[in-house]
């Protein structure tokens, strides 16, 4: 394995391990009837927050943001396979 290949795996495996961390606290939360839960959003950090009333739709979008990073979760796995 070249200096480049491991570096790039290793990067992929940071990524990798972030975004299973990201899967668990989405499972999590989607346990629970989320669909009387708040939402509140906020552009960054240090801004305050907003409420935002997804009308019983915030299951829905959570389960959306759990597909995508699966989808992205098994992109890099299939990546660093291919190292």
């Amino acid at each position: 394995m070249k200096m480049d290949d491991y570096n790039k795996a290793r990067d992929l495996v940071i990524e990798i391990e972030k975004i299973q961390g990201e899967i668990y606290d989405l499972k999590d939360i989607i346990r629970y009837d989320t669909s009387r839960w708040l939402m509140e959003v906020r552009p960054n950090s240090v801004q305050l927050l907003k409420k935002v009333n997804h009308y019983g739709l915030l299951p829905e979008f959570l389960q959306a943001v759990l597909s995508k990073h699966l989808e992205e979760l098994h992109k890099l796995q299939s990546e660093l396979d291919k190292l």
